[in-house]
């Protein structure tokens, strides 16, 4: 048996819309792959691994697994995502929810002024790194995030998922760079 490879795919709200298209058609074509992707149903970036499985799965002429994408939401309904809908997982449900909090709150440099609403999307992102088990990291992050001038880290809600994902030895994509976009445009025009 092969060992399941995931990515996660993040980033800003204000992705811009060529970079969100580029996205969208690496999840797409990732399905050829069977690589599952993770996410976190906020608009922008995540919304590409979305729609990217799903136009895989509509142009599936066989009886495709629906396992391509982990979406994890902070509460139930979030961003009008239906939480019962496969490749769906919500926080309040997670089992070791207060495991992934922990985990958040050693990762954000400010939890302690965090609201409650932003503690839960915090703890959200570390599903997006770390899987369901807390413990699968993902193979490499894609994401499109403004740099915070620190070596890797984005600014934004996109850095707890980038700083996770750097601690744990995960390459970081930010479609920011020139020289990321264009080794990501390559992939998803290679046929």
């Amino acid at each position: 048996m092969t060992k399941q490879i995931y990515y996660t795919m993040i980033g800003s709200r204000s992705t811009p819309k060529e970079i969100m298209k580029i996205m969208t058609k690496f999840a797409e074509k990732a399905c050829r792959f069977n690589y599952i992707g993770r996410s976190g149903g906020a608009d922008g970036s995540d919304a590409c691994l979305e729609n990217g499985v799903k136009n895989y799965l509509l142009s599936c002429e066989e009886n495709c697994p629906e396992y391509y994408m982990e979406v994890y939401l902070p509460w139930e309904g979030f961003n009008g995502r239906d939480s019962f809908e496969g490749g769906y997982y919500t926080l309040p449900w997670m089992d070791n929810k207060d495991e992934a909090e922990i985990i958040a709150s050693e990762t954000h440099p400010a939890w302690h002024r965090c609201k409650q609403g932003a503690k839960k999307l915090h703890t959200r992102n570390v599903y997006q790194l770390l899987g369901q088990d807390l413990n699968t990291p993902s193979r490499f992050v894609i994401c499109w995030a403004e740099p915070s001038g620190k070596s890797g880290h984005v600014k934004g809600g996109t850095a707890t998922a980038v700083k996770l994902g750097i601690d744990n030895g995960v390459e970081i994509i930010n479609l920011y760079h020139t020289e990321h976009l264009e080794r990501v445009k390559k992939w998803v025009e290679d046929v």
